[in-house]
């Protein structure tokens, strides 16, 4: 093997493992890149010709899938039925304790359990704040 097939193959792994730390969908076409300038060192391409196949290549590739790794990039975050409860009203049916993270409300029609920062009593009207699993974080409403 030439020096040049080592440097190349060294880039290409280069480019690689920093793919694998960035998962970005563009590392991948340099180490592509980097692999068929290997290559060309392999046919006796010049320096020039090698770096031209390098650039050329990774670049194409890279317009080639840009599309689908925006798609994969910028999917949206998909709501669930429970992110209705966010900043809606309810009433406590078991008093909230702070300390014992004890409690329950009802809002929407559902019952669940709850918990707030400060204490609140049985009947008292709150707000959603946040949502932690099938628990509540509600805040009296004021």
């Amino acid at each position: 093997m030439t020096g040049a097939i080592i440097v190349w193959l060294v880039i290409a792994v280069a480019f690689g493992v920093l793919e694998s730390v960035t998962v970005a969908l563009v590392s991948v076409w340099m180490a592509a890149g980097a692999i068929l300038a290997a290559i060309a060192a392999a046919f006796e391409v010049s320096l020039l010709g090698q770096i031209l196949v390098f650039l050329l290549s990774s670049a194409i590739l890279l317009l080639l899938t840009a599309p689908l790794s925006r798609k994969f990039r910028n999917q949206e975050k998909t709501s669930t039925n429970a992110d209705r409860l966010l900043g809606q009203e309810g009433v406590v049916l078991t008093a909230i304790d702070s300390v014992e993270n004890k409690g329950s409300v009802k809002v929407m029609g559902q019952i669940w359990s709850a918990s707030a920062q400060t204490p609140i009593q049985e009947g008292e009207r709150v707000v959603v704040k946040a949502i932690e699993g099938v628990h509540l974080m509600v805040e009296k409403k004021l």
